[in-house]
Order: structure tokens, then sequence, then C-alpha cells
């Protein structure tokens, strides 16, 4: 590599820079002298490490193009997020192990270890949100409205046709402390509608969750707490993986019953605006802070509780 650097500076050094005159551009036929020097050196740097120059596995070169591509991109959130009055933050690319372990279920398994020469259990940051957090507290802040934009690493099998790489950019925005109830979440719906309108990207669909949906759905189904964790963990593949592939991870890695499985599978593949969703209202209020008036109780199969199948009740009612 130390030839192809001497190369690069001669072609520098050739075309010294005047304020007299213009400087000449190479002829191209010196052009093309020096574009096969540099392949043979690299050719040749690559011979000596006894492998093909290229990069990590997950992992990719960003060329001029995709640069001013990304750029504007960038730009355009960015000024989105300054209009909303959000400041910009950064974190050590570095956390330390401890902060980092323990926070992501079983994807903690996907989060690349390093130890450094006195012995400090480092990792690289999994993704901007823990390192958010960890921030809040050590700097004992209450209140903020922030973005941070950076690269994370993950310890995946990469898919790279998928869009699925091992080193890539995650895009933040949180609004941390106490506010109305909504505000804040209506404010991140606007914030993404904007920012995909301004990009011109087409149609799109916003789609929001929530996480007491998704533990309803679970105790309904018999799942016990103890495994909530692991099994959000595999259905967030959903939008990687078909159900077929989902349900086989639960079943044969995570070892929950077949018939469980199946009733998660009825829920996950609901879609629609109307009939497609109708089990939806029953089932939120079968699950805390409600409680379930259906005899048996809905632990019993979400086939009674919510669709009223083997002639159990339909509906339940809020508990006080």
């Amino acid at each position: 590599m130390a030839m192809l650097r001497c190369l690069c500076v001669a072609a520098v050094v050739r075309c010294p820079l005047r304020l007299s005159r213009p400087c000449p551009l190479p002829s191209p036929l010196l052009l093309g002298l020096l574009s096969r020097q540099v392949r043979e050196a690299a050719g040749s740097a690559g011979a000596e490490c006894g492998s093909v120059l290229k990069t990590p596995k997950g992992t990719r070169d960003h060329h001029p193009a995709q640069m001013a591509l990304r750029e504007r991109l960038f730009g355009t959130v960015v000024a989105c997020f300054k209009r909303h009055g959000a400041a910009a933050i950064d974190t050590p690319l570095l956390e330390l192990r401890e902060t980092l372990m323990e926070k992501y279920g079983d994807n903690s398994k996907l989060i690349y270890e390093l130890q450094d020469q006195g012995g400090e259990l480092l990792a690289l940051r999994y993704d901007l949100t823990v390192p958010f957090a960890r921030y809040l507290a050590m700097n004992k802040i209450t209140n903020i409205k922030r973005y941070h934009i950076a690269k994370v690493y993950r310890r995946d099998n990469p898919a790279m046709t998928r869009g699925r790489y091992r080193e890539f950019y995650q895009c933040d925005f949180d609004i941390a402390g106490e506010y109305d109830p909504m505000i804040p979440d209506a404010e991140c719906l606007k914030i993404v509608h904007e920012i995909l309108s301004e990009l011109q990207i087409g149609d799109f669909l916003i789609k929001v969750n929530d996480r007491r949906i998704l533990n309803g759905m679970f105790a309904v189904c018999g799942i016990p707490e103890s495994k909530l964790v692991t099994m959000c963990s595999t259905l967030d593949k959903l939008d990687k993986m078909p159900w077929e592939e989902v349900r086989s991870e639960m079943v044969g890695e995570k070892g929950l019953s077949p018939e469980a499985a199946d009733r998660i599978g009825e829920y996950v593949q609901l879609h629609g605006e109307h009939g497609g969703i109708q089990p939806l209202p029953s089932l939120l209020l079968c699950c805390t802070p409600y409680e379930c008036s259906c005899s048996p109780p809905c632990q019993a199969g979400w086939e009674r509780c919510v669709l009223g199948r083997d002639g159990g009740a339909q509906s339940s009612t809020r508990g006080n």
C-alpha cells in the first residue's frame, strides 16, 4: 500500500498549484498510465496479504454520487428536526460493555464486544437509544428534545441485497421529560410526515404501534410473562422474515407451544381497515389495566374472549 500512496502523491506533485496561470490537466495517456499503475499496486498489495482487497462482510464503501444523495437526505432530515426545536448531541462510538449488555434481550448477542490494552471491557454501540439514556442519567437531564444521526453496529448475519448490514446509520429523534399526554407522540408523527413528504418518495404509510397492545395479545394467547421479551424480539423479525419462519423460531428455538404460536399468528396476520381489525377493541379490554369478565377467563383461549367462538362471550367490561 506504500507504493499506492506514493503514486497518488506523485500525481499531485507533477501538477503544482500556481496562482499565476491555470494548472494544465494531465493528458489521457498519463491518466491511463497512472490508473494502470494504481491497479497493479493494489493487486500487488493484495497478493502480499494473501487476499483480495475488499470491505469487511456486511459493510460497503460509498461513492461520491451516493454521498451527495446522503448529504441531501440528511440535510432535509436535520432541517426538519431543527424546525421542531431539537438540538443535536453526539455520544462515543464505544460504550462500556456493562452499559449495553442485557438491554436488548436476545439481540444482546449481536453486540460487538472489545477489550482495550488496559483490560477495560468495551462494545460498539448497537443503537442510539441506550447511549442516549446513559447520557441523560449521567448528566442529570430531565427534559430535552434531541436528534442524533450516527452509525451503529450489529454482529448479525448480513443480507446486503435485502438491506441488512453490520454497519449502518440510525436517525433518532426523542422527546424526553414530562409533557401533556399524546403531545410528543403527535409531534413525532408530524415530523415523520414532513420528512417523507419533503423527500418526495411517493405514497407512504406510517405505522403506529403500542407495546401495551402487544403485551395484551401475548396475554390472551397464554404467553407467560417470562417469555415476553424474547417473544417480542422474535416477532420483531416479521418485517424481514415470513410468518412461517418466525413461527418456526418461536416453537423450535424459544420453546413456545405450537398452539400458542398459531394463536399469535392469527393476530399478527390481521390486516384491513374494518373487518380485519374488529377483534382488537375487545383485546384491549381484556388486557392490563383492564380485567376480563369472560367466563371462563380470557387466558383459556382468545377465541372465546375476543372472537366469541365456541359459544363464549364476545365482549368484556372494563375493570375498576
